[in-house]
């Protein structure tokens, strides 16, 4: 499974302001919460016993077409 990261950059400043060529990186790794969002979606769009999808996503995609 390839990991999912989030990248920050920024410039940093010194205490008196100046710049100096200071930059500040955040790295975080995401790659559960995207896995469990994926997981919200699912359970959000299919019927637990059947899992096909449910009324919500029916309604969703006749209208998406009808439009």
């Amino acid at each position: 499974m390839c990991n999912t990261l989030l990248v920050t950059v920024a410039q940093g400043h010194d205490t008196d302001g100046s710049r100096q060529g200071t930059w500040v990186v955040q790295v975080h790794d995401i790659s559960e919460r995207k896995h469990f969002v994926g997981q919200l979606e699912y359970f959000a769009d299919h019927d637990p016993l059947t899992s096909l999808y449910n009324q919500r996503r029916f309604r969703i995609d006749v209208d998406r077409q009808l439009a």
